[in-house]
């Protein structure tokens, strides 16, 4: 091959290579590639909830707590949201007032877990995957790691949801 049929086929590869990228560039993604793109800021959120949460584990309970200091467990909720730069209701009603309900099967880490307790008042924690969650339990008991089907929280639970404000 002479070197001015090697300078040709460079030159075709190169306008084929150009053409590529010239593609129309109004064209719209269809609506399930949109709904992809738009979810790894939605994860990105959830992802620094359901981390800061597990950062919190060990702190102590106290009741109206929302620092590192102590927590109760709406508390623990507003300050993990809060540090995501999300700004959620302080207590646990209002929380799942805010929130939509999903099937197991769609809550990601970060999302929230909603319990009735004896007391008849609602309990929340942070869901961490696989069934586990985070959450601030009672007085005397620190934040911990809980398993949603063990037998206390299987019958006491009530949904899994996701904050309106965070939408993927």
């Amino acid at each position: 091959m002479s070197s001015q049929q090697i300078a040709r086929a460079a030159l075709a590869a190169l306008v084929l290579i150009l053409g590529a990228c010239a593609g129309n560039p109004h064209r719209t993604a269809p609506p399930a590639q949109r709904s992809t793109n738009a979810a790894p800021q939605t994860n990105a959120v959830l992802d620094q909830v359901a981390s800061t949460a597990r950062r919190m584990i060990g702190r102590p309970y106290r009741f109206g707590g929302r620092t590192p200091a102590g927590f109760d467990c709406s508390g623990l909720v507003f300050y993990a949201y809060g540090e995501a730069g999300v700004t959620v209701p302080r207590t646990a009603t209002e929380q799942r007032r805010a929130s939509r309900a999903l099937d197991r099967n769609e809550a990601e880490p970060g999302d929230l877990v909603f319990f009735k307790t004896e007391e008849r008042t609602p309990h929340v924690g942070i869901y961490l995957g696989r069934q586990w969650f985070v959450h601030a339990p009672s007085t005397g008991k620190p934040v911990s790691i809980e398993k949603l089907d063990d037998d206390y929280y299987r019958r006491h639970f009530v949904t899994l949801a996701r904050l309106e404000s965070v939408k993927p």
